[in-house]
């Protein structure tokens, strides 16, 4: 565990977004369905729509190899999902944007996946009056338990940056990676700000950690928007939110980006 300072500045840089009001009901005739932190399989119908909703607004992450199969448009908690073809099981992360919250999607393009809207509630968290569906997985055979979320590697790596050496804990299973400390200047949008690659880690559980350093290129302050991080990122958090002019001791702060590939796989379109 983290010392009460470090957690104290970690608080400051909880993830920082802009959250759109979300619908309080579900769509008429969905199917709702319980998220118990095992992976919801869905099936996609080819060529057709389907809706799914989320307790508040969320950001997909989707997946590279389903970049030209799936269109996904987000409004607001609601998913708008159309596959062009069919396709394998893939899973997808979607991040509820106002809690942090994670939930993961094993999605299937399929001809005749029905169209029913699903609408995804936290188990323990549904309205008075709602049928929950209970769905359930078989268990995978191989591969370790995930021993540690989202939160837990973001909080090791930022030890590792900014803790005293003699504060510094390890955390068991979790392990130094190489990772190319070169700046990546295409990696967030807009070009404002220039990102190299400090550190990575990786737990057990096959979860990657990347700290990366942020610099300000612009002569002003300026807010991080962390959504503007390219990757397939799980989780991205920021040190501190407001860079300060370029060449002031503010015009540098540090993000955190939580992946389930090597930093360089995650990244790898903005790396070129």
């Amino acid at each position: 565990m983290i010392r009460m300072a470090l957690l104290a500045a970690l608080a400051a840089a909880a993830l920082i977004a802009c959250v759109f009001p979300a619908s309080a009901e579900a769509p008429a005739g969905a199917e709702t369905i319980a998220w118990d932190k095992t992976p919801i399989t869905l099936s996609l119908p080819v060529g057709k729509e389907r809706m799914i909703s989320f307790p508040g607004a969320v950001q997909p992450g989707l997946p590279r190899k389903l970049a030209s199969t799936l269109r996904v448009q987000t409004v607001a908690d609601t998913l708008y999902i159309t596959a062009a073809e069919g396709f394998e099981t893939t899973r997808m992360p979607v991040r509820e944007i106002g809690t942090g919250r994670i939930y993961l999607l094993d999605l299937k393009g399929e001809t005749s996946a029905p169209t029913t809207p699903v609408r995804i509630a936290v188990a323990g968290e549904a309205a008075p009056g709602t049928t929950v569906t209970l769905r359930t997985t078989a268990p995978a055979s191989t591969g370790p338990a995930p021993d540690y979320g989202l939160m837990p590697l973001t909080r090791f790596a930022a030890q590792q940056v900014y803790a005293p050496e003699r504060l510094i804990a390890p955390l068991a299973g979790v392990t130094r990676t190489p990772v190319t400390r070169t700046v990546a200047p295409q990696i967030f949008e807009g070009a404002y700000v220039e990102v190299t690659p400090l550190a990575s880690w990786r737990a057990r559980n096959g979860l990657y950690v990347t700290a990366l350093k942020l610099k300000n290129r612009l002569n002003e302050r300026f807010d991080v928007d962390p959504r503007r991080l390219r990757g397939e990122w799980l989780a991205t958090t920021l040190h501190h939110r407001t860079l300060g002019p370029r060449g002031a001791d503010s015009d540098t702060t540090t993000a955190y980006v939580v992946s389930e590939e090597r930093f360089e796989e995650a990244a790898a379109p903005w790396l070129d």
